[in-house]
């Protein structure tokens, strides 16, 4: 069974998630299998998000409290974030560029507050390296869906309840 699915930027590759963790990837223009490669340490509904321009996927799981960056062609493990906090991932997402990561919270311990936050990472892909360099949090009373605009100077994030937020990530 399918859970999640991604295009690569270039259309030519679709990755998809089972919902024990499995990844495929398809070629489009075959539809023919490429790659299926076994859970990681990420085992329960993972979703994920072709890296723009290098062979990697972001990892997240609304169950697990980290994100994994895997090689799109081999699987294997690049590197991991682990933002910190106790409850899972929200939805994730490269800059368009592919030098940030943003991570966002799946839910907050304190729902009372309805306060989420999204971590910015930058990102090295030959180093597979993050560094943090900033968080935004807003009132979204549930898991925030991250995305950079094209210029990767704004984020917008929602959640469950439907608020939307604008964030200026330019400076951060």
């Amino acid at each position: 069974n399918v859970v999640y699915h991604d295009l690569s930027a270039d259309g030519n590759r679709l990755a998809v998630s089972m919902l024990d963790g499995t990844i495929e990837t398809y070629d489009t223009g075959t539809g023919l299998l490429i790659h299926r490669f076994p859970p990681g340490k990420l085992t329960r509904e993972v979703d994920l998000r072709f890296h723009p321009t290098e062979p990697l996927l972001l990892v997240f799981s609304y169950f697990h409290q980290h994100a994994e960056i895997r090689d799109s062609n081999t699987g294997i493990t690049k590197g991991v974030i682990t933002p910190g906090w106790s409850s899972g991932m929200g939805g994730c997402n490269w800059s368009p560029n592919g030098k940030r990561i943003a991570v966002s919270q799946a839910d907050n311990p304190s729902p009372q507050l309805h306060t989420q936050r999204i971590r910015i990472y930058d990102f090295t892909a030959s180093d597979c390296i993050f560094t943090f360099i900033g968080e935004v949090q807003g009132k979204f009373a549930g898991m925030p869906f991250a995305s950079f605009d094209p210029s990767g100077e704004l984020m917008a994030a929602r959640g469950w309840n439907g608020n939307g937020l604008l964030f200026d990530v330019s400076q951060r």
